[in-house]
């Protein structure tokens, strides 16, 4: 084997970040007989969501699992210097072309600089019951969750309301509409209740 073979043969096939040794048993690399090689990562081309968010979440409520976006290389590498700023947004269709425009999705912070290729959110809720999917975003390159379902909170008070048609004799023959609107308090209305 010439050297340049060999070696190309190890990067060729290596595309994971990690550390390679190499024997040198034809004595052709250098005298001491190993050499250790590290293949980094390459140019960011991708987001991915290493942590998809919770997939069921009560409106207003954090979800129990936060999502993590890294940023890759075209292998799948983390890749570990980028520091890009990560944006969360909601989206009703799973390919994320169809904005929710809700404008009720929540987060401690957003937009988020990940850190070492790494985006962690922390305080994601979402006020508006729906079937919807998070879109990161730096500006360059956009991933899209599962679907994460948002069901209404408990009936508010505040929001909920009953109306009647007006005043009604007590001659038992009479009557009148009573109309219920359970609402949450965000509005959303409680179903089947």
């Amino acid at each position: 084997r010439s050297p340049s073979r060999g070696l190309g043969d190890v990067y060729k096939r290596q595309v994971q970040t990690s550390e390679v040794s190499i024997t040198d048993t034809d004595n052709i690399i250098a005298k001491d007989a190993d050499n250790t090689v590290s293949i980094g990562f390459a140019t960011k081309s991708q987001l991915v969501f290493a942590t998809q968010p919770s997939s069921t979440v009560v409106a207003g409520v954090n979800l129990a699992t936060q999502p993590s976006v890294q940023v890759r290389d075209p292998y799948g590498n983390l890749v570990t210097n980028a520091s890009d700023s990560i944006t969360l947004t909601d989206w009703i269709t799973a390919d994320c072309s169809t904005s929710a425009g809700s404008g009720s999705l929540n987060a401690s912070s957003n937009p988020l600089s990940a850190s070492s290729g790494i985006a962690t959110f922390a305080g994601v809720n979402h006020e508006t019951a729906a079937n919807l999917y998070l879109r990161a975003s730096n500006g360059s390159f956009s991933t899209c969750s599962n679907l994460v379902t948002v069901s209404s909170a408990s009936p508010s008070t505040a929001t909920s309301t009953i109306t009647g048609t007006g005043s009604v004799v007590a001659d038992g023959s009479s009557t009148s509409t009573v109309t219920i609107t359970l609402l949450d308090a965000f509005n959303n209305p409680i179903i089947g209740t």
